[in-house]
């Protein structure tokens, strides 16, 4: 606005960030643009009090602001966030994008709950790391639909690590001996390739699919 007195939290109380990875905000802005009109605009350029300023209804089936709002927020739930084709991929918006948001934090408004993949011997190096596949028990089942999938599914795949990290040892010993037999040098067994391994294994039984898991974490507003 004019005076910025509406991105000022100490004049405007109502003022609230945007959450930039919920790309849903660009929904939200077009709504107020096709709201708004240069009268309005002006008054909320003016006035420092938001309290103050007589908002018209944008339309004849809106009952009242807050049954306006109540709409806007139930279409916006069911808004699916898509590229434009030729959309550059090195901005801001791509680097997000792989980060997505589930659902609001019931029990912390000002934070939502967001999800994104990573690869899973990435991030697992040694057996100590096996706990990272894990979702936080601070992220409640409850709080959304796919959470206690994906804490069962990362559950039983540390399981199924810890399963056939021995096996997979026996395996790599074998094959190092039998390599040595063939005149070819030893290979160290660490516990990387053991876990590399193990997670062949995994994979060629059909435990798990792909070499991704995914990531629940909690980011404020």
């Amino acid at each position: 606005m004019a005076n910025g007195s509406f991105f000022d939290k100490a004049k405007n109380k109502e003022w609230q960030p945007k959450p930039r990875i919920d790309h849903r905000h660009h929904a939200m802005d077009a709504i107020t643009v096709a709201c708004a009109n240069h009268g309005l605009i002006q008054r909320m350029a003016e006035e420092n009090d938001i309290n103050k300023i007589y908002y018209p209804l944008p339309l004849t089936s809106v009952e009242s602001v807050a049954d306006f709002r109540r709409k806007v927020i139930s279409c916006l739930k069911d808004v699916k966030v898509s590229h434009k084709p030729n959309h550059s991929k090195a901005g801001q918006f791509h680097k997000e994008t792989g980060r997505t948001v589930l659902c609001q934090n019931p029990d912390d408004p000002n934070s939502l709950i967001t999800v994104y993949s990573r690869k899973i011997l990435q991030v697992v190096k040694s057996a100590k790391d096996l706990t990272k596949l894990l979702i936080p028990e601070t992220i409640k089942n409850e709080w959304h639909e796919d959470i206690a999938e994906h804490k069962a599914k990362q559950a039983k795949l540390v399981q199924d690590f810890e399963l056939y990290m021995n096996t997979a040892e026996q395996i790599l010993i074998a094959e190092n001996e039998q390599g040595v037999a063939e005149g070819k040098k030893e290979i160290k067994i660490t516990e990387g390739r053991i876990l590399l391994k193990a997670f062949r294994i995994i994979q060629d039984k059909g435990l798990w699919k792909g070499d991704k898991f995914r990531c629940l974490k909690t980011i404020p507003l």
